[in-house]
């Protein structure tokens, strides 16, 4: 009896042991604690996916700079979604989309490319400084990769695992996505990563490639930026736009998840400060896909809910937030005067329309000593329109002001000029109001009449110095409310020793 309980004990424990292993197999975030995976050393069963150009696309579409198509394929039970801009100056911007149903295998992606000798540059975060590798057997770090192959220039993104959340979030599986590993090859380098499995999940990577130099690394300015230009920390970008890490203030919030961004500001840094051909290629490429976000009226949604705005003004999700459009519409004008492509102009002209009759409808009026009427407008709006005014902040306010200039400027129409000009007057005429008496400034002003809240350490003056640089440009003066007003939050960020700012 003795030795028949050894034998069962022994089986049961057995048993555990099994059931342990597969739930480290099934589940590995047990195990790695959100750590990638070495591709190398996983033999689970996969399908091998060697990444190709597309032919016969489903769609082709022909842009000013670009011909991008379309194609969606399927390899065995997995469908991979794959987009190319094909540029004319010869550089291809692809992306690739694997998305898993249930009980699909998990895929091995291949990238092939050809060359003797290879080198990798890349940020290390940890010391803050450039490195420069060869490219060898091994596996490649997590950060933005820079490749250069014999004469082809690669700029590789991770590639990471995704789950929707709903409301444009979704949540990074980055403990499901494989380290992507380097062999070298008779005929040149193979880089292979793993996409794991998980149901109800999909896998992204994409990367510009050129046989020219895509960034000089001799110029350090582009080492300052680049540095800056990450895609696997705070912004992630998908093959539907921007997203940025969601905070704890939206809903739905879990750890790790991203919510798609309005304007992605990556992508708006590669048109404002350029510098490089990835910046033009990346920049024209992926403000194009941003734009295919715009509501039909003319803006892009905030898509989750912003407790605080919820709670303080009962506005739900799917909001218009100024700033963020604005930006965007900033950002449009500056790339049909980079890139001359009207697209971009229309994009601009669509939300200056939406925006023209948004403020017609949701501002305050303040009135000056002569009777002169000026205008602040709303931060936020909602199309259902069934919540409190919200209030106007200073930032959001310079930002329309100075967009409405930049197209009254490009289209000559008077129209926006007077927009303009009525959003300064309700500054001019509130000026001394914004100022608290530490020389800070109030962030906004409340439907009550009143002025509040804690100002930004140093975006709000920024933002009275670009519009203050573009009215010297344009007009010959300075305007001395704006000035009024620099100089006031300047006595206040010296004196607290907050720096940055625009000099």
């Amino acid at each position: 009896m003795k030795n028949s309980w050894t034998v069962i004990l022994a089986l049961i424990l057995t048993a555990i042991i099994i059931v342990a292993a597969l739930n480290l197999q099934v589940f590995p975030e047990t195990i790695f604690n959100k750590k990638r995976l070495d591709s190398g050393n996983l033999t689970y069963p996969s399908n091998v996916y060697h990444h190709r150009r597309i032919d016969n696309p489903n769609q082709v579409l022909q842009l000013e700079m670009a011909k991008v198509k379309k194609k969606i394929q399927y390899l065995n039970d997995l469908q991979i979604e794959s987009r190319e801009f094909l540029f004319h100056n010869g550089d291809i911007y692809w992306h690739d989309k694997i998305t898993f149903p249930d009980g699909a295998n998990n895929l091995n992606y291949v990238l092939n490319y050809k060359g003797s000798h290879g080198t990798l540059t890349y940020y290390h975060e940890s010391t803050g400084k450039w490195k420069v590798e060869e490219l060898s057997n091994g596996n490649l770090p997590l950060s933005d990769l820079f490749l250069t192959i014999d004469n082809k220039h690669i700029i590789l993104n991770q590639p990471f695992i995704y789950q929707d959340l709903g409301s444009g979030v979704v949540k990074a599986l980055d403990h499901y996505s494989g380290t992507i590993k380097v062999s070298k090859t008779a005929q040149g380098f193979k880089l292979e990563f793993l996409f794991l499995n998980k149901p109800g999940s999909w896998g992204e990577i994409w990367a510009l490639e050129s046989d020219s130099p895509l960034i000089d690394w001799n110029y350090k300015v582009n080492q300052e930026i680049w540095s800056g230009y990450s895609y696997v920390k705070e912004n992630r970008w998908l093959m539907d736009g921007a997203y940025y890490a969601n905070p704890e203030t939206y809903t739905p919030y879990e750890k790790n998840t991203y919510w798609k961004h309005p304007i992605g500001y990556i992508v708006s840094g590669f048109i404002l400060t350029g510098g490089s051909r990835a910046s033009d290629d990346l920049g024209y490429a992926q403000l194009y896909i941003q734009a295919q976000n715009m509501e039909k009226a003319g803006y892009v949604k905030s898509l989750p809910e912003s407790n605080w705005l919820y709670e303080e003004y009962g506005m739900k999700a799917g909001f218009f937030d100024s700033r963020f459009n604005t930006d965007l519409g900033l950002a449009f004008i500056q790339a049909y005067k980079k890139f001359d492509e009207v697209r971009f102009m229309n994009y601009a002209l669509q939300y200056g329309y939406f925006f023209q009759d948004f403020a017609q409808k949701h501002h305050y009026t303040v009135n000056g000593p002569w009777g002169e009427e000026g205008w602040l407008v709303h931060d936020y709006y909602h199309h259902e329109e069934n919540y409190r005014p919200p209030h106007c902040s200073l930032n959001h306010q310079l930002n329309e002001i100075r967009f409405l200039y930049q197209l009254g400027e490009i289209t000559a129409d008077p129209s926006w000029i007077a927009l303009a000009d009525r959003l300064l007057k309700g500054i001019e005429i509130t000026c001394d109001s914004w100022i608290k008496e530490d020389k800070d400034l109030h962030y906004c002003y409340f439907a009550d009449g009143s002025f509040g809240l804690v100002d930004y350490p140093y975006l709000t003056y920024n933002d009275l110095f670009h519009l203050q640089t573009w009215l010297r440009k344009s007009t010959g003066s300075s305007n001395p409310y704006l000035q009024k007003l620099m100089d006031a939050k300047k006595i206040y960020m010296d004196f607290n020793g907050v720096s940055g700012y625009k000099k």
